[in-house]
């Protein structure tokens, strides 16, 4: 599906029954993501990456969209439509969402050091950890405590720490920071995004906040939504960071800062192993830059 023109006629006929015929012009946003124009607007196409995103990404607009998310703080981009062509070979390409395009302003330089703009990411965040949450007694699809859940993530990685080329000191500490996830049983799971940083963000041209691309969504640790920002744009920028808080009403304070860096070494190692899988540069820099930092301030050798 790299161009409009040539894409089957099943596509064609699912877009043209929200926009119309023909598509008129098409637009590759992000991978598998494409801006798409029709007789009657425009809309955004998204090829879902599994069924589990495309599960994930349904039912977070449909449980909570409409209740919570068409205000000036927080909105969601409305589904006009969705196809799930079923199980098979090639099935997991053909699970597609068609949502409603929002014209607005992606991050700028200048917004990139607007502690407003920030302090408004955190109080959009803070609605979904708040207010998205299901009746008392629903039970979660996984239903592991997070100290185990956690546990499970940090055996895979043994073996990968293990196998690399870093001094064994380091190995040594981290493995021993994989260990003993105790201090993490009981805490509460809340709505999270899980993919929290900027490129999922819209400010429109009215000043409302938006938030995309919830196929990572689930039921997790508050904390896990600070992780992509942390390696990304709140590295060295704390004043930004502070602001975003502030807009959350969140202290990093205590238990929830002792846990946040086991969970900064949980999940740099996961993105550095996952990253070197599928050739991902970009986010393999970025979780050895935050990986490092934390083993310099131990006074540690890098890990790469």
């Amino acid at each position: 599906m790299a161009d409009h023109l040539s894409w089957s006629a099943v596509w064609q006929d699912f877009i043209a029954r929200h926009l119309g015929a023909p598509i008129s012009e098409s637009e590759v946003l992000a991978p598998r993501i494409w801006r798409v124009q029709g007789p009657r607007g425009q809309a955004v196409l998204k090829l879902c990456s599994s069924a589990r995103a495309y599960s994930q990404e349904c039912e977070a607009h449909d449980r909570w969209a409409d209740r919570y998310c068409d205000t000036r703080d927080l909105s969601l981009a409305r589904i006009l439509g969705r196809t799930d062509f079923g199980e098979g070979e090639g099935a997991l390409s053909q699970r597609a969402l068609l949502f409603e395009w929002v014209p607005g302003r992606a991050l700028t330089d200048e917004m990139a050091h607007n502690e407003e703009f920030f302090r408004r990411a955190g109080r959009a965040l803070s609605i979904l950890h708040n207010k998205f949450n299901l009746p008392q007694g629903t039970a979660l699809v996984n239903d592991l405590d997070l100290a185990e859940a956690l546990e499970a993530r940090a055996e895979s990685l043994r073996d990968f720490v293990c196998a690399s080329e870093a001094a064994a000191e380091t190995k040594k500490q981290l493995l021993s920071w994989l260990e003993n996830w105790s201090s993490f049983r009981g805490r509460p799971r809340v709505f999270c995004h899980r993919d929290y940083e900027p490129r999922n963000w819209i400010l429109d041209l009215e000043g409302r906040f938006w938030v995309v691309d919830f196929e990572h969504a689930r039921f997790d640790d508050w904390l896990s939504d600070l992780l992509r920002l942390r390696e990304g744009i709140f590295f060295e920028r704390p004043k930004i960071e502070a602001a975003f808080l502030a807009g959350h009403g969140k202290d990093l304070a205590g238990d929830d800062l002792l846990c946040l860096r086991r969970w900064e070494i949980l999940h740099a190692l996961q993105t550095i192993s996952w990253a070197q899988r599928y050739g991902d540069s970009r986010f393999e820099r970025r979780a050895y830059r935050l990986l490092n930092a934390r083993l310099k301030a131990d006074g540690l050798p890098a890990f790469g």
